[in-house]
């Protein structure tokens, strides 16, 4: 056990997929310092329900109400020595307001650097994404050294996980110790209403019958809790970004397990982007007219549809992380598929 567990410990976005997990986590390693960032009673009360259907006693942990945009309030929040682990986001699947979602993830994560250097916490664990790489031709290995080029043709969310992570960056030039962690994409159930991943299984459970050609990275997020809380444990691995990928999968591969998993007929039609993309422009129409939030835009065609792969040598080669088989990852999913997620 890590002689790091009497340290105290800030996580934000506890009460997501990711936050969720690495608190259920550092109670398994050990630690009994930690603190939770909450915005209200009512995001306190849905950390505690998720903390409850994972069947983790979270009884030491403790909530506080904190604005991530106000300096004053994390200048209190934070201690010198704690180890930071900063998960929350906004997150837009569809159109929805982009540029407020850029500027706020981006704002949060500058006044926790800034007030991480103030107040010379120990480490900063900064939760970001494969977003921001820019992919290899398929199928070479994307890894650490795929630094971006242009951002101007991104959705919003990447943009804010790629403006987020330069303020790491800053960070790191000033002296704070920092991790960037870039997940590939997670497996493993948020909110259901707006999990990428419950989606895919309730297509598959309803025996949808298309499926794209898209092909991408995917990590257990029991994977991503440990080796993100591994890393904040090693100091050789401060001042780097560490891409966590487990297995490289065409969606149709994905979504052909999934099916085998719940003992239905895998997809079958392969469906192109030429006709994504019209569905997209019918529902942006019918989004206009309505006046309701577009949930299938033309970044998420792209995004389905795109086909990338991915290398995490550098995080075995820094910790000797070995991952989960898909399997595995696989049984999990479906378990909690099927016992329902909050």
């Amino acid at each position: 056990m890590s002689n790091m567990t009497s340290n105290r410990v800030v996580v934000t976005g506890a009460s997501g997929m990711v936050g969720s997990h690495i608190v259920a986590e550092l109670l398994t390693r050990g630690y009994r310092n930690i603190v939770v960032t909450v915005r209200s009673a009512q995001a306190a009360d849905k950390f505690r329900l998720k903390m409850k259907s994972m069947n983790v006693d979270a009884s030491s942990v403790v909530t506080c109400d904190v604005e991530l945009c106000n300096p004053h309030e994390v200048n209190e929040l934070l201690n010198e020595g704690d180890i930071l682990i900063h998960c929350a986001a906004q997150v837009a699947l569809g159109s929805g307001n982009g540029q407020e979602m850029i500027e706020t993830n981006t704002r949060i994560t500058s006044v926790l650097v800034d007030c991480g250097i103030r107040q010379k916490i120990r480490v900063m664990v900064h939760m970001s994404s494969i977003a921001t790489f820019e992919s290899r031709e398929y199928p070479q290995l994307t890894d650490e050294s795929s630094f971006a080029r242009n951002v101007s043709s991104w959705n919003p969310y990447a943009k804010s996980k790629f403006y987020s992570e330069n303020q790491v960056w800053r960070g790191i030039r000033s002296g704070l110790n920092c991790v960037i962690v870039n997940p590939a994409v997670i497996l493993g159930l948020g909110d259901r209403n707006s999990s990428s991943v419950a989606t895919i299984l309730d297509l598959v459970s309803h025996k949808f019958p298309f499926y794209t050609d898209g092909a991408s990275g995917y990590v257990d997020v029991r994977d991503v809790a440990q080796a993100s809380i591994l890393l904040a444990e090693t100091p050789e691995a401060y001042g780097q970004r560490y891409l966590i990928s487990a297995h490289n999968l065409s969606h149709f591969e994905l979504m052909s397990k999934l099916a085998e998993q719940l003992g239905n007929k895998p997809p079958h039609i392969k469906c192109s982007r030429q006709v994504l993309y019209a569905i997209s422009n019918i529902e942006a129409i019918v989004a206009a007219i309505t006046f309701r939030q577009q949930k299938f835009s033309k970044h998420m065609v792209r995004s389905i549809t795109s086909r990338s792969a991915y290398g995490s040598s550098l995080l075995k080669k820094t910790t000797g992380f070995e991952y989960r088989s898909l399997e595995d990852t696989l049984n999990y999913l479906i378990k909690e598929y099927r016992l329902g997620s909050i």
